[in-house]
C-alpha cells in the first residue's frame, strides 16, 4: 500500500521513473501498466528505452502478455527498435491474441494499435502494409501519440507500392506531425525518408536543406546518435560525397556502422533503406569492401522478409 501511494505521489509530480519503480515494488501489475502507458511516450521520446525494457520484462510471461495488449504493443516497438525481431513478433502475437478487449487507454481501437505495429514490422508482408495503414488511420484517435506513426506507416506503404510522389507528401506530413508532437524518434525516421525521396527525385538543393534541418533538430533533442537516426546519417553521407567532402561522409558513415547491428529485419523497410543509401555513399568513397558487406546484409533481410515491393526491386538494382 505504501509503495502504491508513493507511485501515485511521484506520478503526480511527473517523476515517471520513480513512479514506475514504486509501482514495481508494490507488485501491482495493473498499476504498473497504467503508469507505463501514461508515460511510455515521454520516456521513449527522451531515449529512456533501456528503462522501459526493464519494466516490460515484468509482463513477459505466458498468459500475462495477453492480458495487457497496450503493453504488448509498446514492448513490440521497443524490441523492434533494438533489432530483436523474434521478441518483437512474440509481443505482436500477444497483442493480437489479447484476452482483454475494448479500447486502448487513449481511446483508440486495439486493432489500430496492433495494425501499426504489424505494419512497421511488415509482419504479414508488404501487401498487408497498406491495409494496416488504413486500419490504423480508421481506428486511431486524432490526438493519439501514435498518429505520427500512422503517417509514417502510410509513407512506407506508398514507397513499397512505388508511388513516390505520394510518399514524399506523406513523409512531409509525418515529419511535421512528429515534430509538433515532440515525437523525435518518429521524426528521425520520417525525416530520413523525406530526404532520401528528395534525393531520389533529383532535388539535391531541397535534400540539403532537409538534412541540415533534421540533423540540427536531432542534436537539439539529444538523438543525433540514436539508432533510428541512422537513415538521416546515411543520406547525409551521400550528400557529403556529392559536395566532395569525403571527411564529412566518413563522419556520417561512422554513425551508420555503429547502429547497423540494431537495424535488422525487425523493421525491414528502415533497415534496408538505410543500407541502400549507405552503399551509395560507400561506393562514392571507394570503399567497395564495406559496400559488399552491406549488400550481404540486405540479402539477409530479404531472406526474412522476401516480400518488400519496390524496395526489393531497388535492392536488385543495387546488387547489379
Amino acid at each position: 500500500v505504501i509503495a502504491a501511494r508513493a507511485a501515485a505521489w511521484h506520478d503526480g509530480q511527473h517523476a515517471a521513473l520513480e513512479a514506475l519503480a514504486y509501482a514495481h515494488v508494490s507488485g501491482d501489475r495493473d498499476l504498473m501498466a497504467r503508469l507505463m502507458v501514461r508515460h511510455m511516450w515521454a520516456l521513449h521520446w527522451s531515449g529512456r528505452i533501456a528503462s522501459l525494457e526493464r519494466w516490460v520484462r515484468w509482463f513477459d510471461e505466458d498468459g500475462i502478455r495477453e492480458r495487457y495488449p497496450s503493453i504488448a504493443v509498446l514492448a513490440g516497438f521497443l524490441y523492434a527498435i533494438d533489432g530483436r525481431r523474434h521478441e518483437a513478433e512474440l509481443w505482436l502475437a500477444a497483442a493480437r491474441n489479447a484476452t482483454v478487449l475494448g479500447p486502448m487507454p487513449e481511446g483508440s481501437t486495439r486493432e489500430a494499435w496492433v495494425a501499426i505495429l504489424s505494419g512497421m514490422l511488415m509482419a504479414d508482408g508488404v501487401e498487408a502494409v497498406e491495409a494496416d495503414a488504413r486500419i490504423a488511420q480508421a481506428g486511431m484517435r486524432g490526438d493519439s501519440p501514435f498518429m505520427p506513426g500512422v503517417r509514417l506507416l502510410s509513407t512506407v506503404a506508398s514507397i513499397a507500392a512505388g508511388r513516390l510522389d505520394e510518399a514524399s507528401g506523406r513523409a512531409r506530413e509525418a515529419v511535421e506531425l512528429a515534430e509538433a508532437r515532440g515525437a523525435m524518434p518518429g521524426y528521425a525516421m520520417a525525416a530520413g525518408l523525406e530526404t532520401a525521396l528528395a534525393l531520389r527525385a533529383g532535388q539535391e538543393r531541397r535534400a540539403r536543406r532537409l538534412i541540415e534541418s533534421s540533423l540540427d533538430k536531432l542534436r537539439q533533442a539529444g538523438l543525433v546518435e540514436y539508432s533510428l537516426s541512422g537513415l538521416v546519417h546515411a543520406v547525409a553521407a551521400r550528400l557529403a560525397m556529392l559536395d566532395g567532402s569525403s571527411s564529412r561522409a566518413r563522419h556520417h558513415m561512422a554513425h551508420v556502422h555503429r547502429v547497423r547491428p540494431m537495424m535488422t529485419a525487425a523493421i525491414p523497410w528502415l533497415s534496408l533503406t538505410l543500407r541502400l543509401e549507405a552503399i551509395e555513399a560507400l561506393v562514392a568513397l571507394g570503399d567497395i569492401a564495406s559496400a559488399r558487406t552491406l549488400m550481404r546484409e540486405v540479402e539477409d533481410i530479404r531472406r526474412v522478409r522476401s516480400s518488400l515491393g519496390t524496395l526489393g526491386a531497388d535492392a536488385d538494382a543495387m546488387r547489379e
